[in-house]
């Protein structure tokens, strides 16, 4: 039971940092750009609703191309974008971009709507929000073929392969699945095809990949969040806590969404860690860094290590004020970052809260985040979500979809495999399972540096395009 703990307006006048829930999207990383030559930035008139034959309201959606290596007759290659913006990247760097070499591919990207410059409404009131969700943009996509194909006689008899990372490693498989007429192929990366509404097994996942890399890491991350759940039970402890924190304000443990967001706040870091476990980035990006740098952070036990660790030489307070920290998705203005969006997807389409309902796990107490965001609409209830998730299973059929031609690749560290694909469907529809890779790592350029399982996934991807386009 946990106890009410009086607070007090806070008189910190350090900078603050509050609690951020950007790990629950699956943002994907543009890749370093090979060229750009070619590249356009085009506009296309797309319509708003593709299921109401009266509404006639139409849209500019962003769409980047590349015909730098495209020879008549060759292949369509085709990026789907998701939540995070449209970057030209994909079309001037990464697998694709190399595929599209090797084969004198046209290459596009289509930003996905409400996110990016791709705008549809006005604003992103719930209102207009019923306008996004993946059947939308699945039309979206296949308007935009049919489109191309029509205003480019040569692209009509051309050969059509869909690429697609996280969420749109979702809709690449979901495309081929709908619209099979159009599409030839799809390569479909980190694809979380089943919907769930609890989904306490990514940070299952991020425990289980902590402890490859560095036995020792979960037991201080284990002994750490227990002491933080024995000293919410006094007065006492939650001072400590508070001293622990550096927190800008005494935390008030009656407010569940106050606490959950202090462990938020641990789990991000390592999330981040595991779903990426990038070499690329800078000091600590790697789940080996992470964890050397936890096990090697000055303490007296095992949460004053974790504590500090966080912390490192950031000299703000930490403000668990789970309400101001929601600040920005209640915005319906077009000045976020597109968390509102997604955080709107995974209310109505799909779930995907990463919950900490398993032993299976060292951190602590957590807790969904769907009804803050939109509790002026009491219709989006754990009720609703659930009808949600039930209703996108029946519809693309979960983890055993019955689609032809889809490369389903996932990395063995990333969280998000646990809701993907991970038996074959068929000969032409193969799970490819990259053990020690994370979160998307198939769609960037091949490197010298890359391990013999990635270069052995890159291969076996070739080999199904190429009979896809032939």
């Amino acid at each position: 039971m946990l106890l009410a703990v009086c607070t007090t307006a806070s008189t910190d006048n350090r900078p603050r940092r509050r609690p951020t829930y950007d790990w629950m999207r699956r943002k994907l990383r543009p890749p370093p750009v090979i060229s750009r030559a070619g590249v356009e930035e085009l506009w296309f008139r797309q319509k708003l609703d593709h299921f109401d034959s009266t509404n006639n309201a139409i849209w500019s959606q962003l769409y980047h191309r590349n015909d730098r290596y495209y020879k008549s007759g060759n292949p369509v290659f085709l990026f789907i974008g998701g939540e995070p913006e449209a970057s030209s990247s994909w079309v001037s760097g990464g697998f694709m971009f190399t595929l599209s070499r090797s084969y004198g591919a046209l290459m596009l990207e289509l930003e996905h709507r409400f996110y990016g410059s791709s705008r549809p409404t006005r604003d992103i009131s719930t209102t207009n929000l019923r306008y996004l969700n993946s059947t939308q943009a699945l039309e979206d996509l296949a308007y935009f073929i049919q489109q191309q194909r029509l205003q480019n006689p040569e692209l009509y008899s051309a050969k059509w392969v869909v690429f697609g990372g996280s969420y749109a490693g979702n809709l690449a498989a979901w495309a081929r699945l709908r619209y099979p007429d159009i599409t030839d192929g799809a390569v479909a990366s980190s694809a979380s095809v089943l919907a769930q509404a609890n989904f306490p097994e990514y940070l299952e996942v991020v425990a289980e990949s902590m402890q490859t890399f560095d036995p020792n890491c979960v037991p201080v991350l284990d002994a750490a969040m227990k002491e933080f759940e024995e000293l919410l039970q006094s007065d006492a402890g939650v001072s400590t806590i508070n001293e622990l924190f550096r927190l800008c304000s005494p935390l008030n443990v009656s407010r569940e969404y106050d606490v959950a967001g202090l462990t938020s706040l641990v789990i991000s870091g390592f999330s981040r860690a595991v779903q990426y476990n990038d070499v690329m980035v800078g000091i600590n990006s790697t789940v080996q860094e992470y964890c050397v740098a936890l096990r090697s952070a000055s303490g007296n036990s095992p949460l004053q290590q974790l504590t500090n660790f966080l912390a490192g030489d950031d000299t703000s307070c930490f403000d668990p004020d789970y309400e101001a920290s929601y600040e920005e998705y209640l915005s319906t203005g077009w000045d976020g970052d597109g968390m509102r969006q997604w955080l709107w997807q995974t209310c109505t389409d799909f779930g995907y809260y990463q919950t900490t309902d398993s032993a299976n796990q060292p951190f602590g107490p957590t807790t969904r985040t769907c009804a803050p965001s939109f509790s002026a609409q009491s219709k989006y209830t754990a009720e609703r979500v659930e009808e949600g998730v039930r209703k996108a299973n029946l519809l693309y059929g979960g983890r055993t979809p019955n689609v032809t031609n889809v490369a389903f690749v996932n990395g063995g560290l990333d969280p998000w495999h646990a809701l993907g694909v991970l038996e074959d469907i068929s000969e032409s529809s193969p799970a490819i399972v990259i053990e020690y890779e994370s979160h998307c790592s198939d769609l960037y350029s091949p490197s010298l540096l890359d391990i013999p399982q990635l270069t052995a996934a890159h291969d076996r991807i070739e080999q199904l395009v190429a009979q896809w386009i032939n």
